[in-house]
């Protein structure tokens, strides 16, 4: 893969087939017709299914943030002094390399779209600022603070991974954020400090955090460190609490910091993380289905508020009275009447009219199975009958997706287990 250069600072798009470099005189002088054009370059490569991304030289790291922009179609970003090159790559992440710690926050919100920095969950990220640990080296040695940065967001979520040669202190002002930040260390280390708690609790590739990042939360990571952080609005770990307490949260849930990663809740969290992290590193990902968003966010908080220690988890071991046979009935009209949309268990105790815990009881004693296990029977259900439809148009993935399966090697399995036969050969029978 080669890419031409118009002079020592040029920016310019590059991908397997075809490359296109314009030099800053062009951004200047000529910059919408050219940029015009590097867009209809990205638009087909796109289409051929190839990955455009934006390239500049260290010199013209402003003009690569503007071409960026443009590409992309968003408004010009601030050039900022220390950004080494931005990135737009055709999957979900945004992507930005800088030399000087205290601007990686602003280049992480210059990175993306304006859609996304106005999430109500995420206004006042502005307010973490980040610093050298270091300061002599920083000063003597800039060039070796260099933090390469990727990130984006699925549904309420923020996902970032960021590497770092050298260690970084990030500490988060006044009012706080109203977030918790799930952290994998994959090599290095890091400790979190948390306002008034006391000690600090460490991290490293066997052992996770979670945090919420309030006033004062300090978060401090080693030389050569690499790391993967989610980020998750408060307010939707609360409502999953108390759809399973049947009961309303006040204050703030606490969780113990530290996560044993190797092993129980924390394992499954590590491999739920991984998997979002491919399928958003898949410009087909299936997550921009978004009842597979949906779902998958309702699996990932369930699997926090039920697998980590905090400060409500003994009401999750209180036994709770099962609902009557009726409510079973409305939550199985509901199911009915919602195949192809997004249902989840909140869904399902609402229309019931119990709490959740007391609705997973009365599908036990009723009929000896989960609420959800007969939405998916039910969607399932579904699917066999549009696929027995002669006038169906339209293939077996898409079929799977319409009703809620994001994964279709899973949804032909399922089939297969619940059939006796797989979803083509029911296509096939019915011509």
């Amino acid at each position: 893969m080669k890419s031409a250069r118009n002079g020592p600072n040029h920016v310019g798009l590059q991908g397997r087939s075809t490359s296109w470099s314009i030099d800053e005189t062009c951004v200047k002088d000529r910059g919408k017709r050219e940029c015009h054009r590097l867009r209809s370059l990205a638009d087909a490569q796109h289409e051929r299914g190839e990955k455009p991304t934006i390239i500049s030289t260290d010199k013209a790291p402003a003009y690569a943030a503007a071409l960026t922009a443009l590409v992309s179609g968003w408004p010009l970003p601030p050039c900022r002094e220390g950004v080494i090159e931005t990135r737009c790559m055709i999957d979900r992440f945004r992507r930005a390399s800088v030399a000087d710690p205290h601007i990686i926050n602003s280049s992480v919100l210059d990175a993306l779209r304006p859609d996304e920095k106005g999430l109500l969950s995420y206004r006042g990220t502005e307010i973490r600022s980040y610093f050298p640990a270091d300061r002599r080296v920083f000063q003597t040695d800039r060039q070796s603070y260099l933090s390469t940065l990727a990130v984006t967001n699925v549904g309420s979520l923020r996902i970032a991974g960021i590497t770092e040669r050298r260690g970084t202190i990030c500490i988060t002002g006044q009012p706080g954020l109203a977030a918790l930040c799930l952290c994998l260390v994959r090599r290095g280390s890091a400790g979190v400090r948390i306002r008034g708690a006391g000690d600090t609790e460490g991290a490293d590739p066997d052992k996770g955090v979670i945090y919420l990042a309030g006033a004062g939360t300090s978060f401090t990571s080693s030389d050569d460190n690499e790391r993967l952080s989610l980020w998750i609005p408060a307010a939707k770990l609360r409502e999953c609490l108390e759809s399973l307490i049947e009961r309303p949260v006040t204050g703030e849930i606490t969780f113990s910091p530290g996560i044993d990663m190797t092993r129980g809740a924390g394992a499954s969290l590590r491999g739920l993380l991984s998997h979002l992290e491919a399928e958003l590193s898949n410009p087909d990902s299936l997550l921009t289905n978004h009842i597979a968003t949906d779902l998958f966010e309702n699996l990932l908080f369930r699997s926090i508020i039920q697998g980590l220690a905090h400060n409500h988890s003994d009401w999750l071991q209180r036994p709770r009275p099962a609902a009557d046979l009726r409510s079973v009935r409305r939550a199985e009209a509901y199911i009915r009447a919602h195949l192809t949309e997004v249902v989840t268990l909140n869904d399902l105790a609402r229309e019931a009219g119990c709490g959740v815990r007391s609705l997973q009881l009365a599908f036990q004693q009723a009929r000896g199975t989960t609420p959800m296990v007969a939405l998916r029977r039910a969607r399932l259900d579904g699917a066999r009958q549009l696929l027995e439809r002669a006038e169906l148009d339209g293939s077996v993935t898409d079929v799977a997706l319409r009703f809620g399966f994001s994964n279709p090697g899973r949804f032909a399995k399922l089939y297969q287990r619940a059939f006796g036969e797989t979803p083509s050969r029911t296509r096939r029978k019915r011509r």
